[in-house]
């Protein structure tokens, strides 16, 4: 799970993820803007970009591009699909549109649940934590957060690990522009990466 506002680094940090993973890959972009600083999958040389979940292409990389952003049963449909092609790396932009914190769709929460015991890495950005569903708090590997500065974030966000509210906040406003704490549920603990995650020039 990736936190971050808006040019906090998130969407380069997925981005370089996504560029490191082997085929197949998957961007589901239901805003249409997961490259908006500059990745290049609106490209259709780079992804395949698709919106018709019945359809999901076999290319190395895709990208979904939803025909209507808040449509659950199409994306329920898209990663039931994901979820069967295996070893496949998926990335959820906006998922707090794929999936809210009322409740995501099943395939969504089944790849989320059970995805990597088949091989199935995936990273799912969002603004706001209290936006997720649930699933992704309880089965995330690492948490990633970039600079949040609202109480309930910060809440929400200190709750996955052992830290406090205060001591997180203090660590995120300590972080240079791109700087980002990193959370491994491992080893129960947090890490600050002031060099963070350079934008592309």
């Amino acid at each position: 799970v990736v936190i971050g506002s808006t040019r906090s680094g998130k969407s380069v940090l997925a981005r370089r993820m996504f560029e490191a993973s082997a085929p197949p890959r998957a961007v589901v972009d239901p805003k249409d803007d997961a490259d908006a600083t500059g990745g290049g999958y609106r490209d259709r040389r780079v992804a395949v970009t698709f919106s018709d979940p019945a359809t999901i292409p076999t290319a190395d990389s895709i990208r979904f591009v939803p025909r209507d952003p808040y449509d659950l049963a199409a994306y329920d449909r898209l990663y039931r699909g994901l979820f069967e092609r295996r070893g496949i790396f998926v990335w959820s932009d906006e998922a707090g549109i794929i999936a809210p914190a009322s409740g995501g769709p099943p395939g969504f929460r089944r790849l989320v649940t059970q995805g990597a015991r088949f091989g199935i890495g995936h990273i799912a950005l969002n603004q706001r934590p209290f936006d997720l569903d649930r699933a992704l708090w309880a089965n995330h590997d690492h948490v990633i957060a970039f600079r949040v500065g609202d109480p309930d974030d910060l809440r929400r966000l200190a709750s996955t690990g052992p830290t406090t509210p205060s001591a997180l906040d203090t660590r995120l406003r300590s972080l240079p522009p791109f700087g980002f704490v990193w959370y491994g549920a491992r080893d129960q603990r947090w890490r600050v990466i002031p060099d963070g995650i350079a934008p592309p020039p």
